[in-house]
Protein backbone atom coordinates (compact mmCIF):
# COMPACT_ATOMS: atom_id res chain seq x y z
CA UNK A 1 0.00 0.00 0.00
CA UNK A 2 1.00 3.98 -0.29
CA UNK A 3 0.88 5.71 3.16
CA UNK A 4 0.69 9.66 3.32
CA UNK A 5 -0.21 11.62 5.84
CA UNK A 6 -2.60 14.63 5.85
CA UNK A 7 -3.97 16.67 8.53
CA UNK A 8 -5.05 14.07 11.16
CA UNK A 9 -5.72 11.22 8.81
CA UNK A 10 -3.75 8.96 6.42
CA UNK A 11 -4.27 8.69 3.17
CA UNK A 12 -4.24 4.79 1.85
CA UNK A 13 -4.15 3.34 -1.81
CA UNK A 14 -3.94 0.19 -2.56
CA UNK A 15 -1.07 -0.86 -4.90
CA UNK A 16 -3.17 -2.38 -7.56
CA UNK A 17 -5.02 0.34 -7.94
CA UNK A 18 -1.98 2.39 -8.33
CA UNK A 19 -1.20 0.31 -10.77
CA UNK A 20 -4.35 0.61 -12.69
CA UNK A 21 -3.42 4.20 -12.79
CA UNK A 22 -0.61 2.68 -14.72
CA UNK A 23 -2.19 1.03 -16.80
CA UNK A 24 -4.32 3.64 -18.08
CA UNK A 25 -1.49 5.80 -18.25
CA UNK A 26 0.44 3.24 -21.12
CA UNK A 27 -3.05 2.69 -22.78
CA UNK A 28 -3.34 6.63 -23.75
CA UNK A 29 0.95 6.86 -24.17
CA UNK A 30 1.60 8.08 -27.61
CA UNK A 31 1.18 11.74 -28.47
CA UNK A 32 3.55 12.29 -31.69
CA UNK A 33 6.52 12.46 -31.72
CA UNK A 34 5.96 10.43 -28.68
CA UNK A 35 5.48 6.32 -30.00
CA UNK A 36 2.66 3.98 -28.91
CA UNK A 37 3.95 1.20 -26.99
CA UNK A 38 4.22 -2.46 -29.65
CA UNK A 39 3.28 -4.95 -28.39
CA UNK A 40 0.55 -2.38 -27.36
CA UNK A 41 -2.18 -5.25 -25.41
CA UNK A 42 0.82 -6.93 -23.34
CA UNK A 43 2.71 -3.33 -22.57
CA UNK A 44 -0.83 -2.26 -21.80
CA UNK A 45 -1.47 -5.53 -19.36
CA UNK A 46 1.93 -5.24 -17.65
CA UNK A 47 1.57 -1.94 -16.50
CA UNK A 48 -2.49 -2.62 -15.50
CA UNK A 49 -1.20 -5.66 -13.55
CA UNK A 50 2.38 -4.80 -12.28
CA UNK A 51 1.62 -4.44 -8.49
CA UNK A 52 -1.29 -7.38 -8.32
CA UNK A 53 1.16 -9.07 -6.30
CA UNK A 54 0.21 -6.99 -3.40
CA UNK A 55 -3.97 -7.43 -3.12
CA UNK A 56 -3.94 -10.17 -0.31
CA UNK A 57 -0.82 -7.86 1.07
CA UNK A 58 -3.16 -4.72 1.46
CA UNK A 59 -5.95 -6.93 3.03
CA UNK A 60 -4.14 -7.15 6.18
CA UNK A 61 -0.74 -5.04 6.10
CA UNK A 62 2.33 -5.23 8.35
CA UNK A 63 2.01 -2.53 11.08
CA UNK A 64 4.94 0.16 12.28
CA UNK A 65 5.41 -0.08 16.40
CA UNK A 66 2.59 3.06 16.40
CA UNK A 67 0.17 1.13 14.51
CA UNK A 68 1.09 3.19 11.40
CA UNK A 69 0.35 0.74 8.09
CA UNK A 70 3.35 0.00 6.50
CA UNK A 71 3.95 1.49 3.52
CA UNK A 72 5.48 -1.10 0.27
CA UNK A 73 8.76 0.42 0.91
CA UNK A 74 8.94 -0.40 4.38
CA UNK A 75 7.58 -3.97 4.24
CA UNK A 76 10.33 -6.90 4.61
CA UNK A 77 12.26 -8.10 1.56
CA UNK A 78 11.98 -11.75 2.27
CA UNK A 79 7.97 -10.91 2.44
CA UNK A 80 8.22 -8.83 -0.61
CA UNK A 81 10.37 -10.70 -2.85
CA UNK A 82 8.65 -13.90 -2.68
CA UNK A 83 5.35 -11.98 -3.47
CA UNK A 84 7.09 -10.32 -6.45
CA UNK A 85 8.16 -13.98 -7.66
CA UNK A 86 4.28 -15.28 -7.30
CA UNK A 87 3.01 -11.81 -8.37
CA UNK A 88 5.19 -12.25 -11.94
CA UNK A 89 4.09 -15.96 -11.93
CA UNK A 90 0.45 -14.87 -12.11
CA UNK A 91 0.82 -12.08 -15.00
CA UNK A 92 3.33 -14.28 -17.25
CA UNK A 93 0.65 -17.11 -16.70
CA UNK A 94 -1.38 -14.53 -19.35
CA UNK A 95 0.82 -12.99 -21.19
CA UNK A 96 4.49 -14.10 -21.83
CA UNK A 97 5.32 -10.35 -22.44
CA UNK A 98 3.73 -8.40 -20.12
CA UNK A 99 4.77 -11.13 -17.25
CA UNK A 100 8.68 -10.00 -18.93
CA UNK A 101 8.02 -6.78 -17.63
CA UNK A 102 6.63 -7.49 -14.71
CA UNK A 103 9.68 -9.58 -13.90
CA UNK A 104 12.28 -6.48 -15.26
CA UNK A 105 9.55 -4.03 -12.67
CA UNK A 106 10.51 -6.09 -9.67
CA UNK A 107 14.36 -7.06 -10.10
CA UNK A 108 15.14 -3.46 -11.65
CA UNK A 109 14.30 -2.64 -7.97
CA UNK A 110 17.29 -4.40 -6.85
CA UNK A 111 19.40 -4.84 -10.18
CA UNK A 112 19.96 -2.19 -13.05
CA UNK A 113 18.54 -2.97 -16.47
CA UNK A 114 20.01 -1.07 -19.22
CA UNK A 115 20.91 2.13 -17.76
CA UNK A 116 17.94 2.51 -15.46
CA UNK A 117 19.63 2.77 -12.01
CA UNK A 118 17.79 0.72 -9.16
CA UNK A 119 17.16 2.28 -5.94
CA UNK A 120 19.08 -0.61 -3.83
CA UNK A 121 21.19 -3.34 -4.21
CA UNK A 122 20.98 -6.88 -2.59
CA UNK A 123 24.38 -6.16 -0.86
CA UNK A 124 22.60 -3.18 0.61
CA UNK A 125 20.75 -5.03 2.91
CA UNK A 126 22.38 -7.74 5.70
CA UNK A 127 20.98 -11.03 7.10
CA UNK A 128 17.96 -13.33 5.83
CA UNK A 129 16.59 -9.71 3.75
CA UNK A 130 19.72 -9.33 1.90
CA UNK A 131 19.97 -13.31 0.81
CA UNK A 132 16.45 -12.88 -0.06
CA UNK A 133 16.66 -10.64 -2.64
CA UNK A 134 19.99 -12.35 -4.05
CA UNK A 135 17.59 -15.31 -4.78
CA UNK A 136 15.10 -13.27 -6.38
CA UNK A 137 16.92 -11.26 -8.56
CA UNK A 138 19.25 -14.69 -9.29
CA UNK A 139 15.82 -16.51 -10.11
CA UNK A 140 14.21 -13.43 -12.34
CA UNK A 141 17.18 -12.96 -14.22
CA UNK A 142 16.93 -16.67 -15.33
CA UNK A 143 13.34 -16.14 -15.87
CA UNK A 144 13.76 -13.25 -18.07
CA UNK A 145 16.31 -14.95 -20.07
CA UNK A 146 13.64 -18.04 -21.01
CA UNK A 147 11.16 -15.50 -21.65
CA UNK A 148 13.18 -14.04 -24.02
CA UNK A 149 14.51 -16.78 -25.95
CA UNK A 150 10.71 -18.06 -26.15
CA UNK A 151 9.78 -14.34 -27.64
CA UNK A 152 12.40 -14.23 -29.79
CA UNK A 153 14.09 -11.48 -28.38
CA UNK A 154 17.88 -11.73 -28.87
CA UNK A 155 20.36 -9.89 -26.63
CA UNK A 156 21.33 -6.90 -28.55
CA UNK A 157 18.09 -6.55 -30.37
CA UNK A 158 16.32 -5.27 -27.61
CA UNK A 159 16.08 -1.36 -27.80
CA UNK A 160 12.14 -1.94 -28.00
CA UNK A 161 11.90 -3.71 -24.67
CA UNK A 162 14.29 -1.51 -22.79
CA UNK A 163 12.04 1.39 -24.36
CA UNK A 164 8.95 -0.33 -22.68
CA UNK A 165 10.92 -0.94 -19.28
CA UNK A 166 11.82 2.81 -19.09
CA UNK A 167 7.84 3.78 -20.03
CA UNK A 168 6.85 1.34 -17.34
CA UNK A 169 8.97 3.04 -15.09
CA UNK A 170 7.92 6.30 -15.86
CA UNK A 171 4.13 5.30 -15.39
CA UNK A 172 4.76 3.91 -11.99
CA UNK A 173 6.58 6.54 -10.87
CA UNK A 174 4.01 9.32 -11.87
CA UNK A 175 1.00 7.38 -10.53
CA UNK A 176 3.29 6.75 -7.96
CA UNK A 177 3.65 10.72 -6.53
CA UNK A 178 -0.13 11.73 -7.18
CA UNK A 179 -0.39 9.12 -4.92
CA UNK A 180 2.28 9.78 -2.18
CA UNK A 181 3.67 13.42 -2.75
CA UNK A 182 1.91 16.45 -0.57
CA UNK A 183 -1.80 17.00 -1.91
CA UNK A 184 -1.68 20.39 -0.41
CA UNK A 185 1.52 22.04 -1.64
CA UNK A 186 3.03 22.76 -5.44
CA UNK A 187 5.99 20.55 -5.99
CA UNK A 188 7.53 18.63 -9.28
CA UNK A 189 10.39 16.37 -10.10
CA UNK A 190 12.20 15.20 -12.99
CA UNK A 191 12.28 11.87 -14.59
CA UNK A 192 14.80 10.27 -16.01
CA UNK A 193 15.43 10.87 -19.37
CA UNK A 194 13.40 7.92 -21.89
CA UNK A 195 13.98 7.66 -25.65
CA UNK A 196 10.57 9.22 -27.35
CA UNK A 197 10.36 6.20 -30.01
CA UNK A 198 11.65 2.69 -31.10
CA UNK A 199 13.55 4.33 -33.83
CA UNK A 200 17.11 3.44 -33.94
CA UNK A 201 18.90 6.86 -32.58
CA UNK A 202 15.53 8.08 -31.31
CA UNK A 203 15.94 11.20 -29.25
CA UNK A 204 15.70 11.20 -25.22
CA UNK A 205 13.50 13.77 -23.19
CA UNK A 206 13.25 14.28 -19.50
CA UNK A 207 10.03 14.56 -18.62
CA UNK A 208 8.71 17.36 -15.91
CA UNK A 209 5.99 16.47 -13.42
CA UNK A 210 4.16 18.64 -10.91
CA UNK A 211 1.43 19.41 -8.99
CA UNK A 212 0.16 23.23 -9.68
CA UNK A 213 -2.55 23.26 -7.88
CA UNK A 214 -5.10 20.10 -5.60
CA UNK A 215 -5.77 17.66 -8.26
CA UNK A 216 -4.10 19.61 -11.26
CA UNK A 217 -0.60 18.57 -12.66
CA UNK A 218 0.85 18.73 -15.22
CA UNK A 219 3.78 16.81 -17.47
CA UNK A 220 5.83 18.36 -20.02
CA UNK A 221 6.78 17.35 -22.57
CA UNK A 222 3.42 15.85 -22.94
CA UNK A 223 3.65 12.09 -24.41
CA UNK A 224 -0.32 11.36 -23.61
CA UNK A 225 -2.99 11.45 -26.43
CA UNK A 226 -5.84 13.43 -26.15
CA UNK A 227 -5.00 16.60 -24.48
CA UNK A 228 -5.86 16.30 -20.92
CA UNK A 229 -6.05 13.40 -18.79
CA UNK A 230 -8.37 12.92 -16.13
CA UNK A 231 -7.92 9.95 -13.46
CA UNK A 232 -10.00 8.75 -10.18
CA UNK A 233 -8.01 7.06 -8.02
CA UNK A 234 -9.64 4.86 -5.05
CA UNK A 235 -8.41 5.68 -1.75
CA UNK A 236 -9.34 5.59 1.96
CA UNK A 237 -9.06 8.18 4.33
CA UNK A 238 -8.95 6.82 7.55
CA UNK A 239 -7.83 8.42 11.41
CA UNK A 240 -4.24 7.20 12.39
CA UNK A 241 -5.16 6.54 16.34
CA UNK A 242 -1.08 5.58 18.11
CA UNK A 243 -1.40 2.47 20.27
CA UNK A 244 -4.41 1.41 18.78
CA UNK A 245 -4.33 -2.35 18.74
CA UNK A 246 -3.76 -4.11 15.50
CA UNK A 247 -6.64 -5.77 15.24
CA UNK A 248 -9.12 -3.00 15.90
CA UNK A 249 -7.00 -1.16 13.49
CA UNK A 250 -7.24 -3.80 10.56
CA UNK A 251 -11.08 -3.75 11.43
CA UNK A 252 -11.61 -0.08 10.53
CA UNK A 253 -9.39 -0.70 7.26
CA UNK A 254 -11.21 -3.56 5.69
CA UNK A 255 -14.88 -1.77 6.34
CA UNK A 256 -13.15 2.05 5.69
CA UNK A 257 -15.90 3.56 2.92
CA UNK A 258 -13.54 4.20 0.41
CA UNK A 259 -13.02 7.99 -1.43
CA UNK A 260 -11.34 9.12 -4.22
CA UNK A 261 -7.81 11.05 -5.44
CA UNK A 262 -9.00 13.50 -8.50
CA UNK A 263 -6.11 14.46 -10.44
CA UNK A 264 -5.91 15.43 -14.50
CA UNK A 265 -2.86 15.98 -15.93
CA UNK A 266 -2.25 18.60 -18.59
CA UNK A 267 0.21 19.92 -21.05
CA UNK A 268 2.56 22.34 -18.92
Amino acid sequence: MIVRQEGEELVIVRQADHAHLSGALAAAWGEPPWAVPVPFPSVVVGARLHDDAWVGFDEAPALTEDGRPRSFFEVDRELTSEMYRRGVDAVAVHDRYAGLLVSLHYSGFFHGHWDWEPFARPGDFGGAEGAALRRFVDGELIRQAGLREELGIAAGADSDLAANYRWLQLWDRVSLDICRQDATQPWAVDYPEVPVSYEPGAPRAVLKFAMVARGHYTLSPFPLRGGGFPARLPATRIRHLPGERPEVFLARWRTARRSWIEARIEPA
